[in-house]
C-alpha cells in the first residue's frame, strides 16, 4: 500500500478523485510499494518481472520511479511514456538516491528530472521549444534550463506514467492506438488525468499526435480545460518522420499562442 504522506503520488490523487474506477491501476503503483525493490542487492532491469503492473496479449506495463508530478510547474510537457532507456536511467537515479538515505519524494524528483526527455530527444525539444518563445515567456534564456537551474518550472509528464511496452519493445503511441486500445486509454485517464489535475494553472503542451489524442481525451471528458492546451506541436523524437515540416508549417502559430498565453 502506498503512503501519500512521504512524496507528492498522483496515484493516491486518481484514487481520491475517482480515476482508477475503470483502470487496472492500483494505490501500489507507485514508489512506498517499489522502494524495496529498487534497493536490493541487484537493481531490476526495465523489463524485470519484480516491475511488472500489467500484462495483457501484447501490451506489457512496468513500474519506473517517475511518478511524481511538480505540483508548482507553469508548464507541463507531456511525452506518451518512458522508454525503457528512460526506465533505466530513473531506477539508476533512484536507487542512489534511496542508498543514500534520501527521502522518497527527493529521490522520486531527482529520478523524474534525470530520466525526462533523456538522450537525443531533449537536444531536439529544447531547440523546438526556443523556436516559439517558451524562454521568453518563462523569462529564461533558453528552455534548456528547465532542465538544469531552473526544474521548478516545469513538470515532465507522460500520457501513461509508467514504461509501456509492445511485443518487447517501446511503444510508440500508436499500435495498438493509445486512445482506442481499452487497456490504455483506461491509463491515460488514471495517470494523464491525476498529472495533469495536480498541477492546475501551468501551460500543457503535448509532444506530437499521439499525446496530444491523449491530452484531448480528458477535454472531452472534461478533465482538463482546452485553452490550457497548446495544441499541434510535433514530437521531438529523432525516429518521427516529418516532424521538421510539421514544425516550420506550425512555428508562427505555435509562437503565437505561447506569447498570449504569458501575456
Amino acid at each position: 500500500m502506498s503512503d501519500p504522506a512521504d512524496h507528492v503520488c498522483p496515484v493516491a490523487w486518481a484514487e481520491a478523485h475517482g480515476l482508477l474506477d475503470d483502470s487496472p491501476m492500483e494505490r501500489s503503483w507507485c514508489l512506498s510499494s517499489y522502494r524495496d525493490i529498487l534497493l536490493s542487492p541487484r537493481a531490476p532491469a526495465a523489463l524485470s518481472p519484480r516491475l511488472k503492473l500489467v500484462e495483457r496479449s501484447e501490451i506489457r506495463v512496468s513500474y519506473a520511479p517517475v511518478d511524481w508530478v511538480n505540483r508548482a510547474a507553469s508548464v507541463v510537457l507531456v511525452g506518451i511514456t518512458p522508454g525503457r532507456y528512460q526506465a533505466t536511467q530513473a531506477i539508476a537515479e533512484a536507487r542512489r538516491c534511496l542508498q543514500a538515505r534520501l527521502s522518497n519524494n527527493t529521490s522520486l524528483r531527482r529520478a523524474n528530472h534525470v530520466a525526462a526527455f533523456s538522450g537525443p530527444m531533449r537536444r531536439n525539444l529544447v531547440s523546438m521549444l526556443d523556436g516559439i518563445g517558451l524562454q521568453d515567456g518563462l523569462d529564461l534564456d533558453t528552455a534548456d534550463q528547465l532542465f538544469t537551474s531552473h526544474q521548478r518550472l516545469v513538470a515532465c509528464v507522460s500520457a501513461i506514467s509508467y514504461p509501456v511496452f509492445f511485443r518487447g519493445r517501446n511503444y510508440s503511441g500508436h499500435r495498438p492506438p493509445l486512445t482506442k486500445d481499452r487497456l490504455l486509454r483506461s491509463l491515460v485517464v488514471a495517470s494523464l488525468g491525476a498529472q495533469l489535475g495536480m498541477v492546475r494553472d501551468a501551460l500543457v503542451i503535448p509532444l506530437g499526435s499521439a499525446a496530444q489524442k491523449a491530452v484531448e481525451l480528458l477535454i472531452d471528458q472534461n478533465l482538463l480545460e482546452e485553452d490550457r492546451c497548446l495544441l499541434g506541436f510535433p514530437h521531438p523524437g529523432p525516429i518521427f518522420a516529418g516532424r521538421l515540416d510539421q514544425y516550420r508549417r506550425r512555428r508562427r502559430r505555435l509562437s503565437s499562442d505561447v506569447a498570449a498565453w504569458f501575456s
